[in-house]
């Protein structure tokens, strides 16, 4: 599917709902870092060829990249901990903070 798309891609650097479909699906096969490399030259081509800034497809196609990259680079530990602490049946870090209030 990807091989196809790319060829697609090259035939038509101006069209934007192609370009990102090709930059979702890099994106979705793991490679964030050309997706985010295809949506850099397509704007600069598009501004360069028709003085024009990405549209709202091309944008959401970016901004979906950014967003993926960041959730799978920044854990969220406490909820991980909590999860495996309550698969084990032992008690989670929320219950650990729970101290008997002194009178």
């Amino acid at each position: 599917m990807l091989a196809p798309l790319r060829q697609a891609a090259a035939q038509h650097p101006l069209d934007e709902g192609l370009q990102a479909g090709l930059i979702e699906l890099l994106a979705a096969t793991g490679q964030q870092a050309e997706a985010l490399a295809v949506y850099r030259t397509v704007r600069a081509r598009l501004a360069d060829d028709l003085a024009v800034d990405p549209g709202p497809e091309l944008c959401a196609a970016q901004e979906s990249v950014l967003r993926r990259t960041v959730s799978r680079s920044v854990p969220s530990h406490r909820a991980d901990a909590a999860v495996s602490d309550n698969e084990t049946g032992t008690p989670g870090p929320a219950s650990q903070d729970r101290r008997p209030s002194s009178p």
